[in-house]
């Protein structure tokens, strides 16, 4: 592939493949223990791609944490 191309992608999509990649690894280990564990385990790469997807907008991860937090306290 051409460099310039992975680069591109890297410089779009880097927080999220790299979120993904943090949740993948860290699902993994518990992936290998039971069935159950797999449900934890597309958590953790969800989360993991939440993030990232969060990184890449330039977002303050602080505050959209604070923003789901108040948003679902203030419903009920």
């Amino acid at each position: 592939m051409d460099k310039h191309f992975l680069e591109t992608i890297w410089l779009q999509y880097g927080g999220r493949i790299a979120g993904s990649f943090i949740g993948f690894a860290l699902g993994l280990i518990y992936l290998m223990v039971g069935f159950w564990k797999m449900l934890f385990f597309a958590l953790l790469v969800g989360l993991g791609f939440f993030i990232g997807k969060q990184i890449d907008r330039k977002e303050d991860l602080k505050e959209v944490i604070d923003t789901i937090i108040l948003e679902k306290w203030m419903r009920k």
